[in-house]
C-alpha cells in the first residue's frame, strides 16, 4: 500500500512510512531537501486528506502578529487581552507546516520552539495538534541560519527528502506529467474551454480511517512491546555514547521510543498480515533509528553501518543472559522448548528460539503441538504475538 502515491506524491516510497508515523504521534517532523522538492505539497496534501485546518508559515517573513493576529483595542479598552485572527493565524489551525525554517533568526526559533514542543505560542493555547517544518539543504543557499540543538531537539522525525535525480526513472516521469490545484492557473480559471479534459486526481482521498487504525495499532504495539523498546533503545543511548561520542538526551530518547512503535505501528496498518519477527523486528529498528537522530539537521553525517553496529552490540547485551545463551548453542531441540516454556528472557531472545525450534519441517507437528498447551495457559510465558505463531504452525500442521 503506497499512501502517497494515492496523493499524488512520486518517489518518496522510502520515506513514505516515517512521514505517516509522525502522524499518528503528533510528534515534530522536520523535512530536508532541495527547493522544488515537493515539501509544502506533501504536507498541504496530507492535511487536506485528514480533513484538518492547515496553515504554512514563511519563517524567514513572519513577525509576531502573522502568528497570533493583532491585539483586539476594544477588548484592551474593556481590561481584556484577546487577539484578532488574521488568515495566517495558526492558534485555531489543526496542522501548521513552517517553511523556511533555517532562515528564521535565533529568536524566531526560540518563539517556535514553544509551539513545536508544548503547541503553545507565547503562553498562548492553540489547537494545533501537528507541525512540521521544511529547510532547504545546501551551501549554495543564502540567508542560512544555522538550528539550535534544542530547537533540532523538538523534532522526532528528521527525514530527507529524496531529489528528482534520485529517483527511478518512472516515477520522475510522473512528476514531470502530473498536475496540481496549484499548477497553470490561468489555463484551469482564466482560459476555459468546453472541451478541456478535468485533471484526475486522487486528492480527495481520506486518510482518517488510515489513522484510527494506526492508533489503535499503536496501543496495543506500546502495551506488548513498549517496554522491550525502551530497553533497547535505552542500552543504545549507552551504547552510541561509548562508541560515537554523541549524546542523546532524554526527551530525544523518549520521542525515539514513540517513533518506533508508531512506525510499526504504519507498517502493521498497511500489511494486515504483518508479523514482528525478531528478523522484522531489527530491520525496522535499523530502518528508523537514523530518521530519529537530530544528525541531518544539525549538518553533521551520519553512516548507517555504526547504527548497524550499535544495534547488534545492543542485541548481544540484552540477550546475553545464561538460560538463553544455553538454549541458543544446545543441538538438544528439548532443551530449547524447555527454556522457551520456562525462562523469562527478552522478547526478541525468544522469539530467536522459536524460530529456531520451528525451523525443522520434520519435527514442527511435535513442537508446535508440544508448545500449544502453553500458549493457552492463563498466565503464558508467551506474548500474544507468539501465541499467535504457535496456533497458525498447528493450523498449518493440521491442514497438511
Amino acid at each position: 500500500m503506497n499512501i502517497l502515491r494515492k496523493l499524488r506524491i512520486f518517489g518518496w516510497d522510502k520515506i513514505e512510512d516515517f512521514l505517516l508515523a509522525s502522524i499518528v504521534t503528533g510528534d515534530g517532523l522536520l523535512l530536508v531537501g532541495s527547493h522544488g522538492t515537493a515539501k509544502t505539497y506533501c504536507a498541504e496534501i496530507i492535511a487536506k486528506s485528514m480533513g484538518v485546518k492547515y496553515q504554512k508559515v514563511d519563517a524567514s517573513k513572519a513577525e509576531f502578529e502573522d502568528y497570533l493576529g493583532f491585539p483586539n483595542p476594544r477588548a484592551l479598552s474593556e481590561g481584556k487581552f484577546e487577539y484578532v485572527n488574521t488568515p495566517l493565524t495558526i492558534t485555531d489551525k489543526q496542522f501548521v507546516f513552517i517553511d523556511e525554517i533555517n532562515r528564521c533568526k535565533s529568536h524566531t526559533q526560540n518563539k517556535l520552539l514553544e509551539l513545536i514542543y508544548s503547541r503553545q505560542f507565547f503562553g498562548q493555547k492553540t489547537d494545533v495538534t501537528w507541525v512540521w517544518a521544511a529547510m532547504n539543504a545546501g551551501d549554495e543557499y543564502t540567508g542560512i541560519e544555522p538550528l539550535d540543538p534544542a530547537f533540532i531537539g523538538r523534532f522526532a522525525f528528521i527525514i530527507p527528502v529524496p531529489d528528482a535525480v534520485d529517483m527511478e526513472y518512472d516515477d520522475v516521469l510522473k512528476i514531470c506529467l502530473s498536475h496540481t490545484h496549484n499548477d497553470a492557473p490561468a489555463i484551469k480559471k482564466f482560459w476555459k474551454h468546453e472541451k478541456e479534459q478535468p485533471i484526475t486526481s486522487d486528492e480527495n482521498y481520506s486518510l482518517k480511517p488510515f489513522f484510527e487504525t494506526a492508533a489503535k495499532n499503536y496501543r496495543e504495539i506500546d502495551k506488548e512491546m513498549g517496554e522491550l523498546i525502551g530497553k533497547i533503545l535505552s542500552t543504545f543511548t549507552k551504547i552510541w555514547w561509548q562508541e560515537r561520542k554523541d549524546k542523546i538526551d532524554g526527551r530525544r530518547l523518549s520521542m525515539m521510543r514513540r517513533a518506533v512503535i508508531a512506525y510499526l505501528a504504519v507498517k502493521k496498518t498497511k500489511n494486515k498480515n504483518f508479523s514482528i519477527t525478531d528478523e522484522v523486528f531489527s530491520l525496522n529498528l535499523k530502518n528508523v533509528i537514523p530518521y530519529i537522530l537530530p544528525h541531518l539537521a544539525a549538518g553533521k553525517g551520519l553512516n548507517p553501518i555504526h547504527v548497524e553496529v550499535a544495534l547488534r552490540a545492543v542485541f548481544k547485551t540484552l540477550a546475553g543472559t545464561t538460560p538463553f545463551i544455553k538454549a541458543y548453542f544446545s543441538p538438544d531441540l528439548i532443551v530449547k522448548m524447555k527454556t522457551l516454556c520456562e525462562c523469562d528472557m527478552p522478547f526478541f531472545s525468544r522469539k530467536k528460539i522459536l524460530s529456531d525450534v520451528f525451523k525443522d519441517k520434520e519435527m514442527l507437528p511435535l513442537v508446535a503441538f508440544a508448545l500449544l498447551p502453553f500458549s493457552l495457559l492463563r498466565k503464558s510465558p508467551f506474548t500474544r504475538i507468539e501465541r499467535r505463531e504457535i496456533v497458525k504452525k498447528v493450523k498449518e500442521c493440521i491442514r497438511d
